[in-house]
């Protein structure tokens, strides 16, 4: 059976565990002298408790110190005033270690309650602008936000995984890390990567990845073994409950970011579609005769009004603007 500690063995552990030195380990010559076998379980349950209030405190800097000398200067301050009206009472050391180590673990709460809470602190990325934005994660990675795109993640990220939320369209491109997959979250679905580039546009309604490089998991969030997985040239879709997976034919999917469209015998009605998507604009084609129009062209980099005016030369066509982001496509 375990002895119990008295009042000059709380002591002299205390002793021991303030010379304790910054590795966790003990070096106090007496500790050997006042152990007994039969003591050693509870001396043990007194370490780990040091050592986790010691590992609380690393998290947030508290004064300990302090708090120890307004204790220990309020009981004695309280004794004074009592030795006036009658004979002083010892306090024994064991009530003073209860009072101390409550007030320690409060402390030590407290930091693990700031720590949880800065932990769980959520940043959050939002694109208002017609310009593609770019944000650089805290490993490296890179992601490419299209207009009206959010993106967030918390503090823990890159901890053990790297989780993102996402919620309109963003390209990624993730630097390489076996130990931490890279997680994106949209709506109802999610996609995994060790390391890779790819595109994912997403609403409430539906959710598209295109993969550019590397290898892609794309699955449901309510049932993980429901997925795909996607390599270079795959896209995978996923809308009303169903996930599939197709060869992309869109060359143009990257547009938005690049501002490079290239158009090989496609109907006019099509090529519109995806200059206004690339653009963020709204061009209407008033004359149903030219919908099927073919071109074959690329355009890198041309500034809206300069596709407009290649578009018309070329079909013997005219526009009216209506403003700066808003034509009308008309034959002469």
């Amino acid at each position: 059976m375990n002895a119990m500690f008295t009042d000059t063995d709380y002591q002299k552990a205390a002793k021991i565990l303030a010379n304790t030195n910054n590795d966790g380990n003990f070096y106090n010559p007496e500790s050997q002298d006042f152990i007994e076998i039969s003591q050693i379980a509870e001396f043990e349950a007194c370490v780990e408790t040091w050592k986790t209030i010691n590992k609380m405190q690393e998290i947030q800097k508290f004064d300990t110190d302090t708090a120890w000398n307004k204790l220990h200067q309020r009981i004695s301050d309280e004794e004074l005033n009592q030795f006036n009206y009658r004979e002083k009472k010892v306090i024994p050391m064991r009530w003073i270690v209860g009072i101390a180590a409550t007030v320690v673990l409060l402390v030590g709460f407290t930091s693990l309650w700031v720590y949880q809470r800065s932990s769980n602190q959520t940043f959050q990325v939002v694109n208002n602008k017609v310009e593609p934005q770019k944000v650089e994660l805290p490993d490296g990675s890179n992601v490419f936000l299209n207009k009206d795109a959010q993106l967030s993640y918390t503090q823990s990220y890159n901890q053990n995984q790297r989780n993102v939320k996402l919620s309109g369209e963003a390209f990624f491109e993730v630097v390489p890390n076996s130990q931490k997959p890279f997680i994106v979250e949209c709506n109802q679905t999610s996609v995994k990567v060790l390391g890779t580039s790819f595109n994912i546009s997403s609403s409430a309604k539906y959710t598209e990845v295109i993969v550019a490089s590397g290898r892609v998991e794309f699955y449901e969030n309510s049932s993980i073994s429901t997925n795909v997985i996607l390599l270079p040239g795959d896209k995978g879709f996923f809308s009303n409950g169903n996930l599939s997976k197709i060869t992309n034919d869109n060359q143009n999917y990257l547009s938005w970011k690049d501002h490079k469209l290239v158009f090989k015998a496609m109907p006019l009605q099509q090529v519109i579609s995806d200059i206004n998507q690339t653009y963020h604009c709204q061009i209407e084609i008033g004359d149903t005769s030219i919908n099927n129009l073919l071109i074959t062209t690329t355009f890198n980099d041309i500034p809206l009004s300069g596709i407009m005016e290649s578009i018309t030369l070329a079909f013997n066509l005219k526009f009216v603007k209506q403003t700066e982001t808003s034509y009308i496509l008309l034959n002469k």
